[in-house]
This record gives C-alpha cells, sequence and structure tokens, in this order.
C-alpha cells in the first residue's frame, strides 16, 4: 500500500494538493499492473487542474509535493484528518 508524507494511506478519489495546484488520485498501480504499466514501482495516477494526469511513485521527485486535503466520498470512514495519523507499526 502507498501512503503519503504523514503516513495516511493514498485512496482513489482522494483530493491532494500537488505542488500548489488541486489534484484528485485516479487510480493506484500496484501488483500486476506495475508490469502492464511498464513501471519499475507502483505509483498512482493525478487527475491535476493545472497539469493534466500526472504519474507519482516514491522515487519521484513530485512525491514531496503531494498531500491529503480530504477523501473522496467513497474512502471516507470517519477519518479526521485535522489530527496526526497513528505512528506507524
Amino acid at each position: 500500500m502507498l501512503h503519503y508524507r504523514d503516513g495516511r494511506p493514498v485512496h482513489v478519489g482522494d483530493h491532494v494538493v500537488h505542488g500548489t495546484a488541486a489534484a484528485i488520485v485516479e487510480q493506484i498501480i500496484e501488483g500486476d499492473e506495475v508490469t502492464s504499466w511498464d513501471l519499475e514501482e507502483p505509483g498512482f495516477m493525478l487527475v491535476c487542474d493545472e497539469c493534466g494526469r500526472v504519474l507519482i511513485n516514491p522515487r519521484s521527485a513530485d512525491w514531496e509535493d503531494v498531500a491529503l486535503i480530504r477523501r473522496g466520498a467513497s474512502t471516507l470512514a470517519g477519518e479526521d484528518l485535522s489530527r496526526p495519523p497513528p505512528p506507524q507499526s
């Protein structure tokens, strides 16, 4: 599973900021999809207001520029984004 810098998991439908632009996570690319996309590692596709579709993976310079703003309607589970995430074990 992919995680944002703050440790929260990435979900399809998440609203994020990419640099200074609003974006939405359109697709998570993991498992067999990594090979079918001819990628070296998992990542996720953003649909960005300013730059269209952008593929983000942990080694890309853009990774540090993506921050979760709010969960999409399909991923809301009562998570309070105003609080820091629980420590990862």
